[in-house]
């Protein structure tokens, strides 16, 4: 049986105080003051909570108790082929290709302060500092070289134009960090981009994908439903601070 609460490592780690999640969406009162009384003993300094967000009862237990909104999150799915298209942008021809050990230095400037809208940037408690290297790292992570995960970017031979992270689940793939250049932004890019991504993935064998994003990404919702994807779900992330 999944813990009530746990102490998450590798965020504690990476932020240098103690985070810790609660693992219930569905919780009570008396949930709440065991959640509490485990964070004094561990001394917590930041609880990451994700509540239903159909429940009113639980999103006024959670502000009761001080938790803070940071996300309204939002969940797509996506089941249907998509056609082919040829991705170009003017003159210049762009390929959706894997990512090389190469390319990482490029993707990691290309990332920073695109994700400004994520709950991390969102709170103030986290450093900026610490939030590009979040993604840096997520980044890093992605191009490891693992089998099920992985990164492909749109390029041609000296500019890199965007990118797109993901990793295999049992039920498909999951779109888990996608980026575009600044300098590219406004030309159609990310659409481009996530056709091409999708239709490799369907040679791939693979034909059902999901992505979540944040609700006041407006841009990033905008090119899901255009692509053919669906809201599926819905939460609200919760941070208290202690």
């Amino acid at each position: 049986m999944t813990a009530l609460v746990e102490k998450l490592n590798w965020d504690s780690d990476f932020f240098g105080f103690n985070i810790a999640r609660l693992n219930r969406s569905r919780i009570t009162d008396a949930d709440m003051k065991r959640v509490l009384q485990f964070c004094k003993k561990n001394k917590i300094r930041c609880l990451f909570y994700r509540a239903p967000a159909d429940d009113g009862k639980i999103v006024d237990l959670a502000e009761q108790y001080g938790f803070h909104f940071s996300n309204f999150r939002v969940t797509y799915m996506l089941e249907t082929d998509m056609g082919y298209r040829p991705a170009k942008i003017g003159k210049a021809n762009f390929i959706l290709r894997q990512c090389r050990k190469m390319d990482l230095p490029e993707l990691s400037r290309i990332s920073k302060n695109l994700y400004t809208a994520s709950r991390f940037y969102f709170d103030k408690h986290f450093s900026r500092k610490a939030c590009d290297q979040l993604y840096i790292q997520w980044m890093k992570n992605l191009g490891s070289g693992k089998k099920d995960h992985g990164i492909y970017v749109l390029a041609d031979k000296k500019k890199i134009a965007g990118y797109i992270g993901y990793k295999q689940t049992a039920a498909g793939i999951s779109l888990t960090l996608i980026g575009v250049n600044r300098k590219f932004q406004g030309q159609g890019i990310g659409k481009i981009m996530l056709t091409e991504f999708l239709n490799e993935m369907r040679k791939q064998g693979f034909d059902k994908f999901e992505v979540v994003t944040e609700g006041r990404n407006i841009v990033s919702q905008r090119l899901y439903q255009g692509a053919g994807f669906r809201i599926t779900a819905s939460a609200i992330d919760y941070h208290k601070w202690f």
